[in-house]
């Protein structure tokens, strides 16, 4: 499986050959190479917007950005981190846990046209920290990246989009989980509908307009013509999508992205 998740910024990027260098770091966004520890709390303090630097090093520490390849098509980046994981080591009665680090990377994919940029395989907790450093690295100031967030009108209308016949067939809605839902006098605070061509069902329409949110649905995609096949997937509200089967890559992953910004591009 893998995780991708969705960010957009509405700038474009109309110059990308000097991006084709680009080597950034959680230093470069501190702005201090200061090795006193005077220095490093005065850096902690310092704020970009609404996140502090010590802030950015504890989601993703010693980060760091590299441009792979940038054209005004796509900007293909890697987020390189350090990860860590707490192992717990009982010693007598007592249990001690102790910090393993890791070399973790993310690949991110931007189209500069459209301003949307997909992160892949990066932990929802960080996706704040990581959409600062790039919008900084990549867009000259913080803030100018955020999450994708969708409201019930655009899960609506990607709903649509799925199950609308296209050239390679319609897509299937296969589950969908909906909030603070009003049925006659009933309110539900939650409902998960489950079945093959949900949107078809007879009830699934009547839940679907009495809900206030809508908060994630499991799709199958229409024939990718690329690749000659269609993906199970879950999209949530947050805008994080979840593919499920074997890991993609190369042509497949692209095509497939490809298919994410046009469904989520739709009004």
């Amino acid at each position: 499986m893998q995780t991708v998740h969705v960010t957009q910024s509405r700038a474009i990027l109309s110059v990308t050959r000097t991006l084709s260098s680009l080597r950034y770091s959680l230093e470069d966004l501190v702005g201090v190479d200061d090795a006193s520890a005077e220095g490093r709390e005065a850096s902690s303090r310092t704020t970009r917007g609404r996140m502090s630097t010590r802030r950015l090093s504890q989601l993703i520490p010693k980060a760091e950005l590299r441009c792979q390849k940038a054209s005004k098509e796509i900007v293909e980046l890697v987020l390189s981190y350090e990860g860590q994981m707490r192992v717990p080591q009982s010693l007598a009665r007592e249990r001690h846990y102790r910090t393993i680090s890791f070399n973790m990377s993310s690949e991110i994919f931007w189209r500069p046209e459209t301003g949307f940029c997909f992160i892949q395989d990066l932990p929802r907790r960080a996706i704040g920290a990581a959409t600062w450093l790039l919008s900084t690295a990549v867009l000259g100031y913080p803030g100018r990246l955020s999450p994708y967030e969708l409201d019930s009108n655009q899960m609506r209308a990607i709903i649509d989009f799925i199950t609308k016949p296209g050239k390679g067939g319609a897509g299937e809605l296969v589950r969908s989980v909906f909030s603070d839902v009003k049925i006659g006098q009933s309110q539900l605070e939650s409902v998960s509908l489950k079945a093959r061509e949900l949107h078809t069902q007879p009830h699934y329409r009547t839940i679907q307009e009495g809900a206030d949110q809508i908060r994630s649905i499991n799709f199958i995609t229409p024939l990718i013509r690329e690749t000659g096949r269609s993906y199970a997937c879950r999209l949530d509200a947050r805008g994080s999508i979840l593919i499920y089967g074997p890991r993609l890559s190369g042509k497949a992953f692209r095509a497939l992205l490809n298919f994410f910004e046009g469904m989520l591009s739709v009004k």
